[in-house]
């Protein structure tokens, strides 16, 4: 009878090891990243992929235990390119909005960078544009298709400024730099880049958008890969390891009340 009740323990342990075995990603993992947004992903001097996103990525595939490859996307076809399965997941600035989680194809991990949408100007202006209206008889600059081109659109249609758009953040900044732009609106990390490379010429206006953090972008349904990310997102974070790159890149921790 005690042999009989042994073999059955072991076998409930073996079924149990067996189902966690089959639950775990084992693939390897297809990450879609960007390499002309600083700071979260670009090219460093000798050309290498690097920012707090890609070494977020790196950091989830280790403590997934799986391989790990970087896909660089397009900011403006990212979306597209997790809706047709060519990466597993984005970690490329994807802010979580209402919008998005109307889409019937794409989910969200636990975020793990807070973001605005923020206003940087050239410092003479900074103490001037306090308020949304403030912007008004400006020109303004974004990053086409963008969420900020979305709020600046909707705020267009209360505010009377001109709005131009460029197709990459890049461009918009080298826009600002030649005097061709008032501000320019941009995700919060972009803003703290770029006033960290140009400190005494620009600065981060009081006034912003949207409070939106960022997540891993998943398509939706894939719930043992979700899991796992979100785990796995957990970990880097206790570890102190999120925090690390927050600091690196962006100078402050900004990975603190997600909630």
């Amino acid at each position: 009878m005690k042999r009989m009740m042994i073999a059955v323990i072991v076998l409930v342990i073996l079924a149990t090891m067996a189902a966690g075995c089959a639950d775990k990603y084992e693939e390897t993992l297809i990450v879609g990243v960007t390499e002309d947004y600083p700071p979260m992903g670009f090219r460093n001097t000798a050309g290498d992929l690097v920012g707090f996103e890609v070494d977020l990525a790196r950091a989830i595939a280790e403590e997934m235990g799986v391989d790990i490859e970087l896909v660089v996307v397009d900011r403006q076809e990212m979306i597209g390119t997790l809706r047709d399965k060519d990466v597993d997941v984005l970690i490329s600035s994807v802010s979580v909005t209402e919008e998005k989680k109307k889409y019937a194809y794409i989910d969200f991990s636990s975020p793990y960078l807070q973001n605005g949408h923020v206003i940087v100007t050239t410092t003479e202006q900074a103490d001037t544009i306090k308020t949304l209206e403030s912007l008004s008889g400006l020109v303004v600059g974004v990053e086409a298709g963008s969420t900020d081109d979305l709020l600046a659109t909707e705020q267009k249609g209360k505010i009377d400024f001109t709005l131009i758009r460029y197709e990459k953040m890049a461009v918009c900044i080298a826009a600002l730099k030649a005097g061709q732009l008032d501000c320019l609106i941009c995700d919060m990390a972009v803003a703290i880049d770029t006033v960290a490379k140009n400190p005494s010429r620009f600065a981060v206006s009081s006034a912003h958008l949207a409070d939106e953090p960022f997540a891993v972008a998943i398509n939706i349904g894939n719930d043992k890969l979700l899991r796992q990310i979100n785990d796995a997102l957990l970990a880097v974070k206790e570890s102190g390891k999120l925090s690390e790159l927050s600091i690196e890149y962006m100078g402050k921790d900004y990975t603190q009340n997600l909630d």
